[in-house]
């Protein structure tokens, strides 16, 4: 853990942001939750390098600490007309296209005129950062109120960052943490289904490593020659390869191509044709990847 400076909040309402996009923030684009004004220490978890591996350092998560006590439950942070649906694809999360990030007084930056906002990072930051991907930076935006800015770099760059509220036993909050997506426990699934057995089941296909991920799967016939495969489950368990094996003579592989294909927050559909008729050996065979990111 790292610290990378002082947040000082004069109004206690906060934004995450791209450093170098400030022009463009408006009130709403700050937290609805409000802390008390003050100044507060902002930690980078920094992931070491591994010599044998050729690794780089990377900033995991960025967090601004308010008070030092356990924090018991994550809370993801919202905007005003954001919602807390954070297995959607579209969970709230601020836009990076820099490759870094902030957390600043939201009321500073508001109060600021557009140039001045243009200026923050030419002037105050720049010469600060170096370019790689462990670099933090603090500024001071406001002579008057003492506000400040903190810069870091946002991990493997470019994307969009959700962040949280760690809250204590009692509810109140701890700390504003930001999370960049690095440390991922990958799981793979590769299963295979009889297709013909499949089609009578009403039910979700049942298998242990489809049940750990919490994955539901059902496969329906649509016409002659067409299947829908529908999977339901969380964020980011959609990646890797599905496909339908036909009937083909021994040693050849006779697959389905894929003809419309639909992916909405947890549900990820899609639409086969069929190269030749169902048989009693034609197999779905499934082949994903989830991503599960803990912020601890």
């Amino acid at each position: 853990m790292v610290q990378a400076g002082i947040l000082n909040t004069p109004s206690g309402k906060l934004l995450a942001h791209d450093p170098c996009s400030l022009s463009y923030v408006e009130p709403s684009q700050g937290f609805i939750r409000k802390v008390k004004p003050g100044q507060y220490p902002v930690l980078l978890s920094v992931l070491q390098p591994d010599p044998a591996l050729g690794s780089e350092d990377f900033i995991c998560a960025a967090m601004v600490r308010f008070l030092d006590e356990p924090i018991t439950t994550w809370e993801i942070a919202l905007r005003p007309g954001e919602e807390a649906d954070v297995t959607d694809d579209t969970a709230p999360a601020h836009s990076v296209d820099s490759g870094l990030s902030c957390f600043a007084d939201l009321d500073s930056i508001c109060k600021m005129s557009e140039d001045d906002r243009e200026a923050i990072f030419e002037d105050l930051l720049a010469e600060q950062l170096e370019g790689s991907r462990c670099d933090f930076a603090v500024a001071e935006v406001n002579k008057k109120t003492k506000a400040s800015i903190v810069v870091f770099a946002s991990a493997f760059g470019d994307g969009g960052y959700s962040d949280y509220w760690g809250l204590t036993k009692s509810g109140a909050i701890a700390a504003l943490a930001t999370d960049f997506f690095v440390l991922i426990e990958d799981f793979f699934v590769e299963v295979e289904f009889n297709l013909l057995a499949a089609l009578q089941s009403p039910a979700n296909l049942n298998h242990p490593q489809l049940q750990v991920l919490n994955l539901n799967c059902t496969v329906e016939k649509l016409a002659q020659n067409k299947l829908k495969v529908v999977l339901v489950g969380p964020t980011d368990t959609h990646e890797g390869r599905i496909k339908i094996v036909g009937s083909a003579p021994a040693g050849l592989e006779e697959q389905a191509f894929v003809t419309e294909s639909m992916s909405q927050g947890d549900h990820y559909e899609l639409i086969f044709q069929l190269p030749a008729p169902l048989t009693e050996n034609s197999l779905l065979h499934l082949n994903l990847r989830t991503g599960m990111r803990p912020l601890a």
